[in-house]
């Protein structure tokens, strides 16, 4: 997030005060407590896990499949290895709940910080706290977005560097610290590619305006653009954000990588995000926007157009802008001590209700999603003599709780072939010759998800070749029951 102007705040409250104000705390707890009380995915997660956990027992980097049937042995680009080995050592140390606790951090730190970024440029605390919690309630709307994975690990590199080119005009030697940050980026996500671009929108605002820091943003520009060399991939990591991009099926079936227009209710809500922003700038507005700040909106709104999953970094990069095109309006009243301490109690209950479910409920029953325990028994029993496992969508799932039966395929859709997909597909939709998909890989072991795959179910049951094992609300187990 850029900012090309920076209104002093200072003077109409202390610093101190500014931390008490309701929407603050909002801000910063109404997220961690939303997370606290929420199953959280595990469907991307927890292959996610088990890379960092290989890498942990082989100290190596993992750099060939090692987890299916399917491309057992083929070079895979694992470019967010360092996020896997968090997971994994968070994982080995403090468990399910240590995830659980780490994604809500990461939450509040999202929101919290966007909504200080945003008074710092001069919100209202009213303003700022509609922008923020609405944009991040707009996020929840697409699955996925909020899940724990490398993603939410590159929000606080995201936001670092937001602050950084924010407050450039008064740090300028802060600027030095960006290409840390992008090395660290690159070998965390794929969304490093967002850093060249704030620093090349930063740079357009120092171009436009003349101003001293316009050399080092073009050269930043340029240091950020390369410094994917120093990961183990070398330019290979521009060529998996490529192949993830590109992918068919990433596009059209991954449902958060299709464009926002694509999806509902997500889409609707979003459009209309924008234009309750649209008419806030336009009717509010205390100056015009700059060249940065019309630049950054366009851009980070297109990027949402063309794909949903960058609604995050949307919601991450829009309000403080737009708290700064409107500082100045001031709509609400300070709320009322008596207020003010309500909501203060309230939030704090909720997290600490929130907390205590965490430490109490057992996690695979109770605060994970996409985890089935009676499901995961039973396939467990199935493989003790080696069989192979088709578990559509459970795949990763078993690759941690199973890790000694491959899969046929996982959460990694970027990896595999088209014939792979189409072969997978083929079969959880029952489509003709279904079960020459099964014959042809030497699957014994379905286990289809009632909620994903439901159209496998009732034929498989139809079919002499294939007995019930195992069934619950979660989904059905199938072996064969011929060779």
């Amino acid at each position: 997030m850029v900012i090309t102007t920076e209104p002093a705040t200072r003077g109409a409250r202390s610093e101190r005060a500014r931390r008490a104000e309701p929407w603050a705390l909002m801000a910063w707890l109404l997220p961690a407590a939303a997370v606290l009380l929420s199953l959280m995915p595990v469907n991307d997660l927890a292959y996610q896990i088990r890379a960092g956990q290989v890498m942990l027992d082989t100290h190596r980097i993992l750099r060939d499949d090692v987890f299916t049937y399917t491309i057992a042995g083929q070079r895979w680009i694992d470019q967010q290895w360092s996020a896997q080995l968090v997971f994994a050592g968070l994982f080995r140390v403090l468990g399910w709940r240590g995830l659980v606790m780490l994604r809500a951090l990461l939450a509040s730190v999202a929101v919290g910080t966007t909504y200080q970024r945003t008074r710092s440029a001069g919100g209202d605390p009213l303003v700022a706290g509609c922008l923020c919690i609405g944009a991040f309630a707009a996020t929840i709307f697409l699955p996925g977005t909020v899940a724990l994975r490398p993603q939410l690990l590159a929000i606080p590199l995201f936001i670092l560097s937001a602050w950084i080119l924010q407050t450039r005009g008064s740090h300028p030697r802060r600027l030095a610290a960006l290409p840390l940050i992008a090395v660290a980026w690159a070998n965390t996500h794929g969304s490093f590619v967002l850093l060249p671009l704030l620093i090349a929108i930063a740079f357009i605002g120092d171009a436009v305006s003349r101003r001293r820091t316009a050399k080092w943003t073009a050269l930043l520009t340029v240091v950020t653009v390369l410094t994917p060399l120093v990961t183990p991939w070398g330019t290979d990591t521009y060529r998996y954000v490529r192949s993830l991009t590109a992918s068919p099926v990433v596009r059209d079936v991954v449902d958060e990588w299709r464009p926002i227009m694509h999806q509902s209710p997500a889409g609707i809500i979003f459009v209309g995000a924008c234009l309750l922003i649209l008419v806030t700038i336009l009717r509010r507005r205390t100056r015009d926007p700059s060249a940065e700040e019309l630049v950054g909106l366009i851009a980070f709104t297109a990027l949402v157009f063309w794909s949903g999953r960058n609604i995050l970094w949307w919601a991450l990069y829009v309000p403080p802008i737009v708290g700064a095109i409107t500082a100045g309006w001031r709509p609400g009243s300070p709320a009322s001590p008596r207020a003010a301490t309500g909501i203060a109690v309230a939030l704090v209950a909720l997290v600490l209700l929130g907390t205590g479910r965490v430490l109490v409920t057992r996690p695979v029953n109770g605060l994970l999603n996409e985890a089935p325990p009676g499901i995961t028994e039973a396939v467990r029993e199935q493989t003790q003599g080696g069989a192979r496992v088709f578990a559509g969508w459970w795949g990763s799932w078993f690759e941690l709780t199973l890790p000694d039966v491959p899969m046929f395929v996982d959460a990694r859709a970027e990896v595999f072939p088209d014939a792979v997909w189409r072969d997978y597909f083929l079969a959880t939709d029952a489509g003709p010759g279904w079960q020459r998909v099964f014959d042809r890989w030497g699957v014994d072991v379905v286990a289809v998800s009632r909620r994903t795959r439901p159209k496998l179910i009732p034929a498989m049951e139809a079919d002499p070749g294939w007995s019930v094992v195992y069934e619950d609300a979660d989904g059905v187990v199938f072996a064969r029951s011929s060779p």
